[in-house]
């Protein structure tokens, strides 16, 4: 008893720690990977891993490393997660970019070939029909989606000599099968609740009692390269249906809930689970009924392990006595009561909030009153959200879940005609309110045995009473703020790149090194230099360029130049930030206008030169009046007029440096005194003079104004 208790000490103080990340490849061997490799949270590239079929995260929420050596060709999506370099990362004749997200560089390269940027957009709670098939003519009473959001497994309620496991693919527009499990072959009886393993191809299974069936609980292995479903492992419930079941997100422990009718036999067991999937060890229990509270036990499905790994929610039938919603401790190996809460009507699913700690929603067996209700949990109680309620389905639940990103709960209740049995929530967590935003599209008398939320956000698969498994997928999008953040990278080019309808956002401190290509703002593109950031272009041209496409988000954003060329498209306003001039940069665009609006002072560095082009008028109007926002860092820097205009509207004090003209250029000021002036030094030290230097053949007109020549 002393070891056991050792062990599993041992086990709770690892659990943490091990939620199989995964490592793509290997550190010392060259491997290949012609195929799209998907990355989740804590994976890997190593360093000899070679993505000839490119990669993607899995979802939004992922956070992976890439460490390799070699370059990257295929499909690339960043899918809304985050990438952090280790090494230098080529895109090379990669066919797609799906940047949208986070890439964090640590200084290091991101380079670009012929490639095309396609954006991504944040999944909404709305979702639509996509495909649907009937694996037989059985009852469909669970599913769910495997880590990676490839496979849906489906279990069914036939008899032992049936086939009563299904897996299928799905790519987003098509249902794929890909695998059937046979009663008779794996020790099958009827189907309660299936659970995919946190990381693996990995499946738990909770089946009823039967003749023939020695065990209740079982887990499986799935291999996509062969559609095999294998056996791993078995345990028993005491002679008890297996209702349903739940991992504990380490993937080490199973918890499973039973129809246990007698004081004798468990409702609640925990079993520990190795890496490889396999059970080795009952590990718990926890006995539902009590003397006097009559028969208890766990509805299908109605278990759920929370995101921290130490509470589980159960729910249960209701009785003369006692409770539905029953919240276990785990701690040290052990299943402590923690909470239970009285509503009066059987509950018939549980799910934790992923993102919000301690949040638990809850549906219930009842046509009228309270069918959908959030809770919050805290030590010792559950105490319900009165604004979180939904009481209008005239329907019982029979399941509910979250999305990844805990801002939608689906729901799904039993047939009722005229009214649509699948609905979304999306979830306010400031008001804690939810409202109705998204719905199957299909009206039907069709009831919900069972729908899981896909991990990637995106996918939904839902089961119902007429044996159909469909698909659907989140439609309806957000892009408002979806920006592909690159943080800390040398961005390089190796080739000229058009972005169309996509966000990038650079922070921290980030090079963009154009190799002398050209970089082209299409349809609905943005450059964007982030909160505080510092970027240098350099050896670039930046087509397409007009207001609200290049900006800096505050005043501390800074925008560098070094032999950069900026072809406006259009008016553009420069509204926050400063911009540096290393050496070169060039403003063309005929008959466009650069308005520098900010009032932040930028800097014409020494032999640096801000050169305005054929047709193009620099407007010079600080929103807060200055004069001395466009500084000269010494006299050798220059502002170039090439058949250009300058214009201010309250006037320009130029110190240092020198204006030189080309061609024929203007010099235009709203101004009519000395104090709203274009004025040439400071009239105090011959170290501000402001030289002006006229070209051959070149002239110069001062439309109108005040202008003040005060160099000494």
């Amino acid at each position: 008893m002393t070891y056991y208790l050792l062990y599993i000490v041992f086990l709770e103080l690892i659990l943490c720690s091990s939620m199989q990340a995964t490592t793509i490849g290997s550190d010392s061997a060259v491997q290949r990977f012609p195929t799209q490799q998907i990355l989740n949270t804590g994976d890997r590239v190593a360093g000899f891993a070679a993505l000839d079929g490119g990669f993607a995260l899995a979802s939004y929420l992922v956070t992976a490393t890439f460490d390799s050596f070699f370059p990257v060709s295929g499909n690339i999506a960043i899918n809304g997660g985050t990438l952090t370099l280790n090494k230098d990362l080529y895109l090379e004749n990669a066919s797609t970019f799906m940047p949208t997200g986070t890439i964090s560089g640590v200084g290091h390269k991101l380079e670009f070939s012929s490639i095309n940027m396609l954006p991504f957009t944040i999944p909404s709670c709305n979702i639509t029909f996509i495909a649907s098939v009937m694996p037989s003519a059985q009852t469909i009473e669970t599913v769910d989606w495997s880590f990676d959001s490839q496979f849906m497994l489906a279990g069914t309620n036939a008899t032992i000599l049936s086939t009563v496991l299904f897996v299928y693919g799905f790519n987003g527009t098509t249902i794929t099968a890909r695998g059937t499990g046979s009663g008779s072959l794996l020790n099958l009886s009827s189907i309660n609740s299936v659970a995919w393993h946190p990381s693996q191809y990995v499946f738990a299974v909770a089946q009823n009692n039967a003749l023939l069936v020695a065990s209740q609980v079982l887990t499986f292995s799935y291999v996509p390269a062969t559609n095999t479903i294998s056996a791993l492992s078995s345990a028993s419930t005491l002679s008890q249906n297996a209702t349903a079941i739940t991992w504990n997100p380490t993937g080490l422990l199973l918890a499973a809930g039973t129809s246990g009718a007698t004081l004798q036999t468990p409702e609640v067991v925990v079993y520990t689970v190795n890496s490889a999937g396999s059970i080795t060890a009952l590990n718990a229990t926890y006995n539902l009924m009590q003397p006097g509270t009559g028969t208890r036990f766990v509805q299908n499905n109605a278990i759920s392990w929370s995101p921290s790994g130490n509470l589980i929610a159960v729910g249960t039938n209701t009785t003369t006595v006692g409770f539905e919603i029953l919240i276990l401790l785990w701690s040290a190996g052990l299943l402590v009561a923690d909470t239970v809460t009285t509503i009066g009507n059987t509950c018939t699913a549980v799910a934790w909030s992923p993102t919000i700690s301690g949040l638990l929603a809850a549906g219930f067996n009842t046509t009228s009153g309270t069918q959908v209700q959030l809770f919050q949990h805290h030590t010792g109680g559950l105490t319900a959200i009165p604004s979180a309620i939904i009481n209008n389905l005239n329907a019982a639940v029979g399941t509910l879940q979250w999305n990844p990103s805990g801002t939608c709960l689906l729901v799904g209740t039993a047939p009722l005609a005229g009214t649509d049995q699948f609905n979304v929530y999306s979830y306010n967590s400031t008001q804690s309110t939810l409202t109705l935003t998204g719905a199957s599209g299909t009206v039907t008398a069709n009831g919900v045995q069972s729908a899981s939320w896909a991990p990637n956000g995106i996918y939904v698969a839902e089961a119902d009473n007429t044996n159909v498994l469909s698909a659907y997928d989140t439609t309806s999008y957000t892009t408002t703020n979806t920006c592909s953040t690159f943080t800390n990278v040398n961005w390089t080019l190796a080739t000229d790149l058009t972005i169309q309808s996509l966000c990038l956002k650079l922070s921290g401190n980030t090079l963009v090194n154009g190799s002398g290509n050209i970089l082209t703002l299409g349809t609905g593109a943005s450059l964007v230099i982030d909160k505080g950031a510092s970027v240098l272009f350099e050896n670039l041209v930046i087509r397409g360029v007009s207001t609200g496409q290049f900006l800096c988000l505050d005043n501390a954003g800074t925008m560098s130049f070094q032999n950069t060329q900026l072809v406006l498209d259009g008016d553009y306003t420069f509204t926050n930030g400063r911009f540096d001039i290393l050496n070169q940069l060039m403003i063309s665009g005929t008959g466009h206008s650069f308005i520098y609006t900010s009032t932040q002072p930028s800097t014409i560095r020494n032999n640096a030169t801000l050169l305005i082009d054929d047709g193009v008028t620099f407007s010079y109007q600080p929103s807060n009046g200055t004069r001395t926002a466009l500084q000269f860092f010494d006299n050798t820097g220059q502002l170039f007029l090439s058949n250009a205009i300058l214009a201010t509207a309250a006037g320009i004090l130029l110190e240092k440096g020198r204006l030189v003209i080309d061609g024929s250029s203007f010099l235009i000021n709203q101004g009519g005194n000395p104090a709203t002036s274009i004025a040439f030094g400071d009239g105090a030290s011959s170290s501000n003079n402001c030289v002006i230097r006229c070209l051959p053949a070149a002239n110069v007109s001062m439309a109108s104004g005040y202008f003040l020549y005060n160099n000494l």
